[in-house]
This record gives structure tokens, sequence and C-alpha cells, in this order.
């Protein structure tokens, strides 16, 4: 199991891989009342198919293909999950 990385200071956002395509990230989400709550996800790659993924990095501009050919898998696998993440744990 990898150490905590932060990928977004500005919300508190962490992520790790603990497994094969499997990650955990977390975040803090400051809702409009000042309540703040951590939401926390494990997200498994193996659970998503390839138009799903892609459905999920469309927004940030990415495709599946791009980030395979312009990153290591490992890196092009992070950005996958990041996005998956930032986009289901709201």
């Amino acid at each position: 199991m990898t150490k905590w990385k932060c990928t977004d200071p500005g919300t508190n956002q962490w992520g790790r891989k603990i497994g094969d395509r499997l990650y955990e990230f977390k975040q803090d989400t400051k809702y409009p009342d000042g309540v703040i709550i951590t939401e926390e996800e494990t997200i498994d790659l193996n659970d998503y198919s390839d138009a799903e993924i892609d459905d999920h990095l469309s927004p940030y501009g990415w495709s599946i293909l791009q980030l395979k050919e312009e990153n290591s898998i490992d890196d092009a696998e992070w950005l996958m999950v990041e996005c998956i993440f930032e986009q289901i744990a709201y």
C-alpha cells in the first residue's frame, strides 16, 4: 500500500493506490452552511467500462487513449481515478 499523496491542497484532497487498479481518495467538502464533510471513496477501475471512464474524463477534455499515450500507465490510471472521484464524491 502506498502513502497518501496530496492532489489538491485547496480541498484537502488526498489519494493512494491500495491494490491493482484499486485506489482510495478523500477530500474535505465545505457546504454553504459552513459544515465541512470529509468525502471518502474506494475506486476500483475494474468496476468501470472504458466508456464509463471516458465519460468521467470528458469534462476535463481527456480520454483514456490520450492519458495512456501521454503518461505512464500508473499516472494515467491515477488521473482516471481522480476524475472519477471528483465527480462521484459529492
